[in-house]
Parts: structure tokens; C-alpha cells; sequence
């Protein structure tokens, strides 16, 4: 005899198959890219020109925790965006800023997907973005994609960055110390 399972309404299902797409997906995209901390990144996390690394800022704490003592795995979902964000603007060509919103919906959807608050998770990375904006020095991955840049048309930030990576790419330094000007905002 076969059981009946009543159908759920379509809110529950549609958020149901959106979060499974969400976990899929994310477990197929992690098997291609690697994440590198070894850096300062403007907007905390960015890719490379092949898009097969995302750079996560050093500063980043890998897990934050959140009222409830449970950890966010930063590098989860950061992965998720940046790659997504990645892919639409490779894939379709499409500007940075309409990436980058599909993208941290995208984002969104993870954290959801996986049980945690997206205004306690924004919250707790606005502190880190904070941190960012004030001043700790870049220290840029040579391949790191500019497109984000060009498109935000954030002129005094890119031209800082094109001079970073023009002088580590001859393999010098773009300061005595190693680091140039100011972190940009995050996006």
C-alpha cells in the first residue's frame, strides 16, 4: 500500500527546492576553486582573472560566531559569491553591480539554506567591512580580476591597484614595507 504525502504549499516547496539548488550548486562550485587567504583584498573577498581562486582578506576570521555560539564558515559562503558573481559577468557579460546583487542573494539563499539569519550574518560581517574601510594596507594578489573596479568606476582605488600589481607582476614591492594606500570600501 502506498503511502499519501499531502503536497506543501508552494512557498515551502519553492524555498525547499531553492535551498537544495543553493547546497548543490555550492557543493559543485567547491570542487573547482581553491580560496586563498594570504592577502588584503579591497571588499573583503574578490577573484582571480580565471576566476578558479577567490582571495579572501587575511583579516577575516574564517568562522564568526553568532549569539547563539554557533559558527558561519566565512569562507562558505564568500566562496558562493564570488563565484557566482564570477560567472555571471564571464558567462553573460554582465556588469559587476547586477552580479554582484544576484550573487549575494545567492549568498543569502546559502546562509538561509543552511539555517542561519542573514541580518545576524550581515551584522556580523559590517563589522569586518568596517574594519576594512579604515585603513588596513593593500597587499593584492597579482592576478586578482579588476573588473569589480572598473565597473564601480572607483578610479583612485583601481589606479592604486593597477600600480600594486604592475610592480609585484616585475617582482618589486609597491612601498618599502610592502603595502600601498588605503583599503577601498566594500561594494
Amino acid at each position: 500500500m502506498q503511502s499519501f504525502i499531502p503536497p506543501l504549499d508552494g512557498e515551502i516547496n519553492g524555498n525547499i527546492l531553492m535551498a537544495l539548488g543553493v547546497i548543490h550548486e555550492h557543493i559543485h562550485i567547491s570542487h573547482r576553486i581553491t580560496i586563498n587567504r594570504d592577502y588584503h583584498v579591497p571588499y573583503l573577498a574578490d577573484y582571480n582573472t580565471d576566476g578558479k581562486r577567490i582571495y579572501i582578506d587575511r583579516d577575516l576570521p574564517r568562522f564568526l560566531i553568532t549569539k547563539d555560539g554557533r559558527r558561519l564558515d566565512t569562507d562558505r559562503y564568500l566562496l558562493m559569491h564570488e563565484a557566482v558573481e564570477k560567472a555571471l559577468i564571464d558567462a553573460f557579460d554582465l556588469k559587476y553591480q547586477h552580479a554582484h546583487q544576484i550573487a549575494l542573494r545567492t549568498e543569502e539563499a546559502l546562509i538561509k539554506a543552511d539555517g542561519f539569519s542573514w541580518r545576524e550574518y550581515d551584522r556580523l560581517m559590517q563589522e569586518y567591512i568596517k574594519e576594512a574601510e579604515e585603513g588596513s594596507p593593500l597587499h593584492l594578489p597579482p592576478d586578482l580580476d579588476l573588473k569589480p573596479y572598473v565597473d564601480e568606476h572607483d578610479t583612485a582605488m583601481l589606479k592604486l591597484m593597477k600600480r600594486w600589481i604592475a610592480v609585484v607582476r616585475k617582482g618589486g614591492s609597491p612601498l618599502p614595507d610592502g603595502a600601498l594606500g588605503p583599503k577601498a570600501r566594500r561594494r
